[in-house]
C-alpha cells in the first residue's frame, strides 16, 4: 500500500483500480478509517456490497437458476429488488425466491471472504471464542455473538455431512463405538427414561444401563481397505437389523469380506446377504489364553518352541469354534481358514483406529457434542477423512475452504436458525419394553454378583434375552460348560437341542447364563471409559 501512495500523479482511474484488487478485509479497514474521518456511517453500505458480491458469485455457480421449490422448467421472471436483493418468481409455482434461498447464506448480510473464513476456522478447529475473536478483530464484526458464530459453523458443518459419501468394496471392517449421550447447551435436561430428573453429569458419573440402554448413542462404522469410511448414529442403546441395513446397506454392496467381532447384528446380516463373514470375538485373547497361550514372559521354551505351541493352541481353538473364523464359506479347515485370512488381510485392525480417531473428534477436539447433532458431526467427520484419502491430506487451507464451500454450495444443503432449535435426536431409540426387561436382568446379575457397575454389552448375545436363542447360537463347547453348572446328568451324552432343553428347565438358568458371560468377557476400557463398561463404571 504504501508503493502505490507514494506514486505520484495519482488519478482516481488508479485508486479506483487499486481498492478492486483488495481483499474485503483491507477493503473494510479502507471504508472504516474513511468513516471515522468524514463522521458518517457506512454500514448500510458495506452490507448492499457485500450481498450484491454474494447475489453474483451465487449467479456464477447457477445457485436457484430454477425454482428452488418444484425445478419448474418453465423459467423465473425477475420480481423487483427489495434491500439489495434481487428476487425472482417461478413461472410454474408462483413461488418468490432469490439467489440466497435454501442455501446457508440465506438471511446472512456478511462478505463472501467471511464465510471464506468461516469455512476456513471450521477444517481448522477453531474453537468458538477464537472464532469470535478472529472475526471481531480481523473483520470488524463488532456485533456479532457466539451464538452466531455457532450457528454458522453448524450451517458448514450440517452441509459437509449432506455432501456424498463413498460405496465400500473389497474387505469391510464393521464394527459399532458407543458416545456417552449428551445435552450440551441445553437449558433443561431431560431424562432418558422420562421417569426421574436428569442431573448435570460432572466428572465420573456411571451410566445405569450401559450402551445396551438409552445413555449412549451407538455409532457403528465401516471402513475399507483403501481407507474408505462410512460412520453413522444408529440408535439410542441396541440396533436393531432393519435400521443396520437401511443405514449401510447401499454403502457395502460391493463389499468380498465383512469384518467384525461377535455381534449378533453383522452375523444375521452377512447370512441375509450371503457375504464371507470374517469373525473375531473381543475376548479372542482371553479365550486363547483360558486354552494354554504362552507368552514370552511367561515359558521358559524357545521362542521356535513358544511359536510351535501356540501355533497348536490356536489349531484346536478353531476346531473347538471359540476363536475367530470365517462364516458363509462353507466348512474351512484351519489351514484354509488361515491363508485366506492371511491373504486377504482380515482383523478389525482400521476399524479400530477409526474409532480412536472418532472419539479424539469428538471427546477432546470438539469438547464433547450434544447428541442431537450427533449424526451431523460424525458426517462431517466421515467427509473430511474420506477427502484425505483421495488427496494426500485434510483440506487446511484457505484456497481449498472456498472450493469446498463453492461445492456444498452447489449441493444445495440448508440448514437454519429455526431447523437448529427445532432439531431432535433422529436415531432410533430402545422401546420401554426391552429397557424394562435389560433392566431386569442387570439387577439379577448384579444382587448375584453383589456388584452394582456390572453392565450388559453389545457382544454378550442377550440383545432379545431370549434366552432359548442365546444358547441355540452359541457353540457346542460353551452350551456344555453351562449344563455342567446346571448339573444335568450325563449332559456329555445329550445332543444340543436336548440338552438346550434340559438347561431351560434348570430354575437358575437365568443367573448361570449371565454368569458364564461374565466369565467369558474381555473388558475393554477406553480412555473415557464408555467402549464396553466393567465394575468401575463409565464417564
Amino acid at each position: 500500500m504504501n508503493d502505490f501512495l507514494n506514486k505520484n500523479n495519482l488519478t482516481q482511474n488508479d485508486v479506483i483500480e487499486y481498492l478492486k484488487g483488495l481483499d474485503y478485509k483491507k477493503f473494510s479497514e479502507i471504508v472504516k478509517e474513511y468513516s471515522a474521518h468524514t463522521s458518517r456511517d457506512y454500514t448500510e453500505e458495506m452490507r448492499k456490497l457485500a450481498s450484491a458480491d454474494l447475489q453474483e458469485r451465487l449467479s456464477a455457480l447457477h445457485i436457484n437458476d430454477n425454482c428452488p421449490k418444484c425445478f419448474g422448467n418453465s423459467g423465473v421472471i425477475k420480481s423487483g429488488i427489495r434491500n439489495g436483493i434481487q428476487y425472482y418468481k417461478c413461472k410454474s409455482c408462483n413461488q418468490y425466491f432469490t439467489r440466497f434461498s435454501n442455501t446457508i447464506l440465506e438471511k446472512s448480510h456478511y462478505h463472501w471472504d467471511i464465510w471464506v473464513q468461516m469455512m476456513y476456522m471450521v477444517l481448522n478447529d477453531i474453537s468458538i471464542p477464537d472464532m469470535l475473536t478472529n472475526l471481531e478483530k480481523d473483520y470488524g464484526l463488532t456485533k456479532i455473538n457466539s451464538r452466531t458464530v455457532w450457528l454458522m459453523r453448524m450451517k458448514i458443518v450440517h452441509a459437509i455431512a449432506s455432501l456424498s459419501t463413498f460405496q465400500l468394496s473389497g474387505v469391510v471392517q464393521i464394527d459399532e463405538t458407543f458416545i456417552r449421550e449428551s445435552q450440551k447447551g441445553s437449558r433443561h435436561l431431560e431424562s432418558v427414561f422420562g421417569d426421574e430428573k436428569r442431573r448435570a453429569r460432572k466428572g465420573r458419573c456411571p451410566s445405569q444401563l450401559g450402551i445396551m440402554g438409552l445413555e449412549f448413542a451407538s455409532v457403528i462404522t465401516a471402513i475399507d481397505g483403501n481407507g474408505f469410511c462410512i460412520c453413522k448414529v444408529a440408535s439410542l442403546g441396541k440396533t436393531s437389523d432393519e435400521r443396520f441395513e437401511e443405514l449401510f446397506d447401499e454403502y457395502i454392496k460391493k463389499a468380498s469380506f465383512i469384518c467384525s467381532d461377535a455381534n449378533k447384528l453383522y452375523k444375521r446380516y452377512c447370512n441375509k446377504k450371503g457375504i464371507p463373514h470374517y469373525i473375531k470375538p473381543s475376548n479372542y485373547q482371553k479365550i486363547l489364553d483360558n486354552n494354554g497361550y504362552l507368552h514370552s514372559d511367561k515359558t521358559t521354551l524357545s521362542y521356535t518352541e513358544m511359536m510351535k505351541w501356540n501355533a497348536g493352541v490356536k489349531k484346536k481353538a478353531y476346531e473347538a469354534n471359540i476363536i475367530d473364523y470365517i462364516d458363509n464359506m462353507g466348512h474351512l479347515s484351519y489351514e484354509e481358514f488361515n491363508e485366506i485370512k492371511e491373504t486377504n488381510h482380515l482383523s478389525l485392525a482400521k476399524a479400530n483406529e477409526l474409532h480412536s480417531d472418532i472419539k479424539l473428534f469428538i471427546n477432546k477436539t470438539k469438547t464433547n457434542v450434544s447428541t442431537k447433532y450427533l449424526a451431523d458431526y460424525m458426517g462431517y467427520f466421515c467427509f473430511i477423512r474420506n477427502w484425505k484419502v483421495v488427496n494426500g491430506h485434510y483440506p487446511k487451507s484457505k484456497t481449498e475452504a472456498e472450493e469446498l464451500l463453492m461445492t456444498i454450495l452447489q449441493e444445495g444443503a440448508y440448514f437454519s436458525s429455526d431447523t437448529a432449535k427445532r432439531q431432535e435426536i433422529e436415531a432410533p431409540i430402545v422401546s420401554p419394553q426391552y429397557v424394562g426387561r435389560l433392566r431386569n436382568a442387570t439387577a439379577i446379575i448384579r444382587y448375584a454378583q453383589k456388584d452394582n457397575y456390572i453392565k450388559f454389552g453389545a457382544e454378550d448375545g442377550v440383545d432379545s434375552f431370549n434366552l432359548k436363542k442365546y444358547l441355540t447360537e452359541m457353540p457346542i463347547q460353551r452350551v456344555l460348560i453351562i449344563a455342567q453348572k446346571c448339573k444335568i446328568s450325563q449332559y456329555k451324552d445329550l445332543k444340543k437341542t436336548a440338552l438346550i432343553k434340559q438347561i431351560l428347565k434348570h430354575p437358575d438358568c437365568e443367573l448361570i447364563i449371565f454368569k458364564d458371560i461374565l466369565d467369558n468377557r474381555e473388558y475393554i476400557k477406553d480412555d473415557d471409559a464408555i467402549f464396553i463398561i466393567q465394575r468401575y463404571g463409565e464417564y
